[in-house]
């Protein structure tokens, strides 16, 4: 075994040596590319984003940071991250520290989901270039799918696709005058191997395509990255590349893309909660070398064609396949889920309407694999609809967007999709209504045949579907930000009503379970889910470019309702979670081309039950009543960063350090501690020509 796991270490060593080299021998042929044409000032930034596409609720604007010579396009949405190229983040778990909670599972790169104003992880919807970025069989979003070193900063929106809070996500156009070439790499302890090329080129458009003023990019990227957990069976081993070709012309533009993800992470039943919970050498791990593994291929055309008048018709396509295996580590047969999603949108300005048109619809055939674990369902259908528009009302910005979706086998048939969004000064307001979209497993649950001693695999594979019902979500928000002096604050307060919430639930604790035994279930409530929330920030001296600055964010939240799901779903996060950081700022370091930025950040919660990891799904279960709970922690990291000339950054960071200090350890997923004390570091570098 241990040879194995040498030989596949080594290739994993090899990949990424060919992907540096690649990289850099782009960046060399890229020096002797004889023209540099100049980017036409009338096309879009990218076939795939046209302004006719960018919702109503845009608000941010270009976001630049400052050793990317590759620049975000404008943002759609409410702006939640920084690009993540030049940060340390390998999962969501490192973005989303300041706009939510996330449940880290202690292995680098390794987030089993995000919990946004109180909305459950599989509840979440994602994009990618507008298209949904979902688990095939979970509907759950993939987050670890996400091409973290191309892509935009990440963005928030209201209502979309079935969930009141939507995270929007794209990748960087790249369309600059001069070949670029971006580098990435962090090493660290654990095992820690992440290395990442990207190329890209803008030429003149082959044969005359679009005419004179049209012009090509080609984009390339590669990523690999690979990370041993704290304790045994937390393993990860992730690849994914990007192939785009896009051309834009002065009147229409389209774009080819392909991206293909190839991950293998443990998927241990956790580690027994008790005196070794942290230490790696006693610790009690349930199945350690069991396994999922994700194979998944997308290839997506979009377009931006006139239609009427200057608001060109955005359309786009896409094909996705998707293979997810399990291997217990008991010697058991694998299960396996295979599935096609064919999917198509639309948007249009609708002048008579004087508002833009947003479609999107998808197939998803009927789902099979070894065992067929989710059992004989039927190829599945839905259609999303919404027009937004902007408008001032007595000093007021009005951002309003009104829909209706539909997804096959639901007996409640059209379901409205309502946001609305009013901002003055500042001050806003928002409120927004959806229906979640299930996804294939809650309609037919998971593995049901293998519940049964014949087949008995291990506890938590078998799931069965949830009771009939469509959960539906009410959020309403307030909100304000200034500033004083040297001092900016920002504050929201929300409330939330959800009818027949479904959730996926511990039956049975994993480690005493019999084989045969389901461990795990879903429930759904019998009367409706309340939820308050409130989150403050305060900033002092954050833009300042040199000298000390600091951040300051909290957050409180409280559950309600008179049933027993209630009460569980209350502990899935805690009441009470903090963010801060103390900075120092230093510019003209050294010989006046490097920029400094030291920081101390912290992070703490208060104790609560939390969530139990599905093995063979990864899906988020709320843990027992009767389950221990993680207790309350400070978390405290050190970091650093200097950047040169605005072409490359250095980082540094030690995560952790109070770990066997003040405590022995701490969690935030039942059975899965955090890593102890953890040093990395890091490179980004920026090559043109």
């Amino acid at each position: 075994m241990r040879s194995g796991q040498r030989r596949r270490a080594r290739l994993w060593r090899q990949r990424h040596a060919v992907a540096l080299v690649l990289a850099l021998l782009a960046a060399g042929a890229s020096a002797q590319t004889p023209e540099r044409p100049a980017p036409p000032t009338t096309a879009p930034d990218s076939a795939a984003a046209p302004e006719a596409q960018r919702p109503v609720t845009e608000i941010a604007p270009e976001a630049r940071d400052s050793s990317l010579v590759a620049p975000a396009r404008p943002l759609a949405g409410r702006p939640a991250t920084p690009v993540p190229a030049v940060t340390f983040a390998l999962d969501a778990a490192d973005l989303f520290r300041e706009a939510g909670f996330a449940y880290d599972l202690g292995t680098p790169g390794r987030t089993a989901g995000l919990a946004l104003d109180g909305i459950a992880p599989a509840r979440l919807t994602l994009s990618l270039d507008g298209r949904p970025l979902a688990d095939l069989a979970t509907g759950a979003p993939r987050l670890d799918v996400l091409p973290w070193e191309a892509a935009d900063r990440l963005a928030l929106a209201d209502a979309r696709g079935g969930s009141v809070v939507s995270v929007l996500a794209g990748l960087r156009p790249f369309r600059l005058g001069v070949p670029v070439t971006e580098l990435r790499y962090l090493p660290g302890e654990s095992g820690l191997q992440v290395v990442s090329g990207t190329h890209a080129q803008m030429r003149r458009s082959l044969f005359g395509l679009g005419g004179p003023r049209a012009r090509m990019t080609t984009t390339a990227h590669f990523a690999g990255r690979q990370a041993n957990g704290p304790v045994l069976g937390a393993r990860l081993r992730h690849a994914h590349a990007i192939a785009r070709l896009a051309i834009a012309a002065p009147r229409w533009g389209a774009e080819l893309a392909e991206h293909y993800t190839e991950r293998t992470e443990g998927a241990r039943r956790g580690v027994a909660i008790d005196a070794n919970l942290y230490d790696p050498l006693r610790a009690s791990v349930l199945d350690p070398s069991a396994e999922r593994r994700l194979l998944r291929n997308e290839v997506a055309l979009s377009a931006r064609v006139p239609l009427a008048g200057s608001r060109p018709l955005a359309v786009w396509t896409s094909w996705t396949r998707q293979t997810a295996r399990y291997t217990p580590g008991s010697g058991a047969d694998t299960l396996s889920v295979s599935g096609n999603r064919y999917a198509a949108g639309a948007t249009q300005w609708i002048g008579v309407l004087g508002s833009t048109l947003n479609a999107w619809t998808a197939l998803e055939d009927d789902p099979w694999g070894r065992f067929d674990p989710l059992g004989d369902g039927n190829a599945r259908l839905q259609a999303h609809a919404a027009l937004m528009d902007t408008l001032s009302l007595g000093g007021v910005r009005l951002a309003l967007q009104t829909g209706v979706q539909w997804v096959s086998g639901e007996s409640s048939g059209f379901d409205p999709a309502v946001a609305l969004r009013a901002e003055r000064g500042g001050f806003h307001a928002a409120f927004s209504y959806a229906a979640a979209v299930p996804g294939r497993i809650e309609q037919t649950g998971f593995a049901p045949a293998l519940s049964g001693e014949a087949f008995a695999i291990g506890p938590g594979v078998g799931v069965g579907a949830a009771p009939d019902g469509r959960e539906r979500t009410m959020h309403a928000e307030f909100g304000a930000r200034g500033s004083l002096g040297a001092f900016s604050f920002r504050t929201r307060a929300l409330g939330q009503i959800v009818t027949d919430a479904a959730r996926l639930v511990v039956l049975e604790d994993v480690s005493t379970a019999a084989a045969d035994e389901a461990a795990f279930g879903y429930d759904r409530a019998a009367g409706a889910l309340t939820h308050l929330g409130t989150r403050g920030q305060l900033g002092w001296r954050e833009e300042a470019s040199g000298g000390l600055y600091g951040t300051l964010s909290l957050a409180l939240s409280t559950w309600g309702g008179d049933n027993p799901l209630a009460r569980r779903v209350g502990e899935a996060t805690p009441s009470v979670y903090g963010t801060g950081r103390l900075g120092y700022r230093a510019t003209r370091v050294g010989t006046g081309t490097a920029a400094l930025d030291l920081g101390i950040v912290a992070r703490g919660w208060s104790a609560f039950r939390g969530v139990r990891v599905h093995p063979a799904t990864g899906l988020l279960a709320l843990a027992n009543e009767d389950a221990a709970r993680l207790p309350a922690r400070p978390v405290l990291d050190l970091d650093a960063s200097v950047t040169f000339s605005r072409r490359a950054t250095v980082m540094i960071r030690l995560d952790n350090v109070l770990a066997g200090v003040l405590y022995d350890g701490a969690a935030l997923v039942q059975g899965e501690p955090l890593a102890t004390s953890q040093l990395r570091f890091g490179v980004f570098w920026a090559l043109t020509e």
